[in-house]
């Protein structure tokens, strides 16, 4: 499944985890209703980020149960 960061704002997230990879990339996964997937920008492909805080500025509107890096 893939999530835009509108989805995540409007229904919120069971959990959202952080997965960090080579050269400062993090890409966000997150559970919404029981249905796991990544978020992706509009083109559909993964939303990088380049620091914990960029993803925690984007989704800090968001109401999201758990949270992991």
């Amino acid at each position: 499944m893939k999530y835009k960061v509108e989805d995540v704002l409007v229904k919120g997230a069971e959990s959202l985890t952080v997965h960090s990879y080579e050269a400062g990339i993090y890409l966000v996964e997150v559970d919404i209703a029981g249905v796991p997937g990544f978020v992706v920008d509009d083109d559909e492909r993964f939303l990088r980020f380049n620091s914990p805080n960029a993803v925690k500025e984007t989704f800090s509107h968001a109401t999201v149960d758990k949270a992991w890096l």
